[in-house]
């Protein structure tokens, strides 16, 4: 488990991903309270939507889409 604060962690996570990908979404959905006063000052920056829902049911769905994208599958 990392010693690194909450903020710092999710913030950078944010802008790594971001950068990584080369493009801004227009919503980022949360399931995660906590997460809304850290990742808010950089959505607003950004002018990025941040949205709290109860569940990230599409989750592993996308994870599967993604690990396929990166293994070069269909």
């Amino acid at each position: 488990m990392g010693t690194e604060p909450l903020s710092d962690s999710a913030g950078g996570g944010l802008v790594n991903t971001l950068v990584k990908n080369g493009a801004l979404p227009e919503k980022i959905l949360i399931n995660d309270l906590r997460l809304k006063p850290i990742l808010q000052p950089f959505c607003d920056d950004l002018q990025i939507e941040l949205l709290l829902v109860d569940e990230l049911d599409f989750l592993p769905e996308a994870m599967n889409s993604i690990s396929d994208f990166l293994k070069g599958s269909p």
